[in-house]
């Protein structure tokens, strides 16, 4: 368990270093490729969105783990996870809509040509 804090705390310390603007170029440059790889996937094959949407689920899911994880003994919720929480619900309760409007526009003006 005490393995556990250390890499806890080492991860804590490495988050801590990024000031809040470049945190938040980080979260817009994710929305950025994500739109971007989406529309790109979905020209190819609008099916393909749904393994990208997933991947991104598994990494907003990976990284709230190892922030918020109940091996903690303290824990410190400062700006910068409010911004990454908040930008991760927001990602959450839009990428499906958004990823559904996409399949629709492709597969209604770009049929798949096999």
């Amino acid at each position: 368990m005490n393995i556990i804090q250390k890499l806890t705390n080492n991860v804590d310390y490495m988050i801590e270093d990024f000031s809040a603007p470049i945190y938040r170029l980080l979260i817009l440059l994710m929305y950025l490729i994500y739109i971007i790889s989406a529309i790109g996937i979905a020209y190819i094959n609008p099916n393909y969105t749904d393994y990208l949407n997933h991947v991104i689920k598994i990494f907003i899911a990976l990284v709230l783990i190892i922030r918020f994880n109940p091996f903690r003994n303290t824990l410190n919720c400062n700006k910068n996870d409010r911004t990454f929480i908040l930008a991760s619900c927001f990602f959450l309760l839009t990428s499906e809509g958004f990823i559904e409007y996409l399949k629709l526009i492709f597969e209604k003006y770009f049929p798949l040509k096999y």
